[in-house]
C-alpha cells in the first residue's frame, strides 16, 4: 500500500468512527488519478504546481462542477479530495473538482503584511495580495480553461493559510463564493484582523457569501480566543452573509483539519438525501 493510499484509509477510518459511514459503501475512484497542472506565474515570477482531483464520473459526463481550492496543497490536498468524494458519493454534498495549490514560499504568500518585531522568522512576509493576484489572474483561469468548472468556488486554508483565506474574504471577495478558515492564525500583528473584519462588515451591509471558521483546543495563550473569534465574525454580520463558527476542543491544531473540512463541506453546501440500501 503506497503512502497516499494509507492516508486515504486513515481518513475514511476517521469518518467512519465519527458516524459518517453509511449503510452500504459506494464506489469512488482512487485519488491516485489526481492530475498535475504546472504553470509559470508572471505575477510571482516562478513556476507553480497545482494538483487536481476530478469528481467520480467526470470523464463520462458533460456536467460542470463547483471547485474547491485547497491551500497548503502539499499536505492537505489528498485527504480533502477524498473527503469531498466520499461525502459526494452518498449525496451529502454535491460533486466537486478539488484543486490543491502547492507551496513555494508559504510565509511569503500566506501573510498580508510585514509582521511586528515579535514575529520572528517572517522576514519575507507580506505577499498575500500578490498571491491572490496569482490565484485570480493565473491559477483560477487555468483551471477553468482545462476543466468544466462552475464559477462557484470555495477556498480552504489552515493555520497560516487560514489567515490567507480570511484575508481573501476581506480583500478579494469576488474570487470565491465560500471561505473556509481552519484554526486561522489571527494572532498575526496583534490580532489586527478582528478590527478589519468589523470595518469590512460596516462597509458591506449586504454580502451574499458563506464563511466557515473553526478553532481547535488552542486557548492556552489566549483564554478568551473563542469568544473573540465568535464576536469578530458574527457581530454586525452583513445581510445575506452566512457565518458558521465552530469549535473542536477535542482536536489539536493539526488533527482539526480533517474534522473541520468534513464539517465545513456539509455546512456550506445544500444537503442532499443519501441513497442508502439495506444489506
Amino acid at each position: 500500500m503506497n503512502q497516499i493510499s494509507k492516508r486515504i484509509l486513515s481518513v475514511l477510518t476517521i469518518l467512519a468512527v465519527r458516524g459518517l459511514s453509511p449503510v452500504v459503501w459506494a464506489r469512488t475512484e482512487p485519488i491516485e488519478s489526481a492530475e498535475s497542472v504546472k504553470i509559470h506565474s508572471a505575477v510571482l515570477n516562478e513556476d507553480r504546481e497545482m494538483r487536481v482531483a476530478k469528481p467520480a464520473g467526470y470523464d463520462e459526463s458533460q456536467n460542470s462542477f463547483r471547485v474547491l481550492y485547497v491551500l497548503d496543497g502539499d499536505l492537505n490536498f489528498a485527504f480533502t479530495a477524498e473527503i469531498a468524494r466520499y461525502l459526494a458519493a452518498y449525496k451529502i454534498i454535491p460533486k466537486m473538482i478539488v484543486v490543491g495549490i502547492l507551496n513555494t514560499d508559504r510565509n511569503r504568500d500566506m501573510t498580508p503584511n510585514k509582521p511586528v518585531p515579535s514575529h520572528a522568522g517572517y522576514d519575507n512576509a507580506g505577499g498575500a495580495d500578490r498571491f491572490l493576484r496569482f490565484l485570480g489572474e493565473e491559477a483560477i483561469p487555468e483551471i477553468e480553461k482545462r476543466y468544466r468548472a462552475l464559477p462557484q468556488r470555495t477556498l480552504v486554508g489552515h493555520s497560516l493559510s487560514g489567515l490567507l483565506a480570511v484575508h481573501a474574504f476581506l480583500n478579494r471577495t469576488e474570487l470565491f463564493a465560500n471561505y473556509i478558515a481552519i484554526s486561522p492564525s489571527l494572532w498575526w500583528n496583534n490580532y489586527e484582523t478582528f478590527a478589519k473584519i468589523q470595518a469590512y462588515y460596516k462597509s458591506n451591509p449586504s454580502l451574499k457569501k458563506k464563511v466557515f471558521v473553526s478553532l481547535a483546543d488552542e486557548s492556552s495563550d489566549d483564554p478568551a480566543v473563542y469568544t473573540r473569534i465568535q464576536e469578530a465574525f458574527e457581530k454586525s454580520a452583513p445581510r445575506d452573509l452566512e457565518v458558521f463558527v465552530q469549535f473542536f476542543k477535542q482536536d489539536n491544531h493539526i488533527s482539526t483539519v480533517v474534522t473541520s473540512v468534513t464539517s465545513a463541506l456539509q455546512k456550506l453546501f445544500p444537503p442532499q438525501q443519501p441513497r442508502l440500501r439495506k444489506r
